[in-house]
């Protein structure tokens, strides 16, 4: 089996969080063990008023803590408070839905500004 890396996302403030943080602990063991580093990623589900800096910034922090080899993330405002408070390398998940290529690129280079991970 040729695995670059394992994921998982986790569920911070959510009815289930205790569960996906155990999840994401044993994975990154499991991962440990065979040399195989884990992303997490951080679902914020149907819940996007919890796309903010101050809660991204706390549950990627929460997912290095736990063993995360690197953190992906949702582009916000403030994005780059959310790369200060984690450290682990942060890549972009997205962002809102935008209209064009241009807004897309324009949003990738301000997330690589903030200090998003560029490769």
């Amino acid at each position: 089996m040729n695995v670059s890396a394992l994921a998982m996302s986790i569920f911070v403030g959510a009815p289930h969080e205790h569960e996906s943080l155990v999840s994401l602990g044993n994975l990154v063991n499991e991962g440990e063990e065979y040399g195989i580093p884990v992303l997490a990623v951080t679902a914020v589900g149907k819940e996007l008023e919890k796309r903010d800096a101050r809660y991204l910034g706390l549950a990627c922090r929460i997912a290095a803590e736990f063993g995360a080899h690197l953190v992906k993330t949702y582009y916000c405002e403030d994005f780059e408070k959310v790369v200060r408070a984690c450290p682990v390398p942060v890549i972009i998940a997205g962002g809102p839905k935008l209209a064009t290529e241009l807004d897309a690129l324009k949003l990738t280079f301000d997330a690589i500004q903030s200090g998003a991970c560029r490769s």
